[in-house]
């Protein structure tokens, strides 16, 4: 079970960077 939501962390994690990274960076102007 940890394992398994260990991995899920991570899956989330490397999903958050690759939305991140593809979307416009709006997010960082004033």
């Amino acid at each position: 079970m940890v394992g398994q939501s260990l991995a899920h962390e991570g899956d989330i994690r490397k999903g958050l960077a690759v939305y991140f990274s593809h979307r416009p960076a709006d997010h960082h102007q004033p």
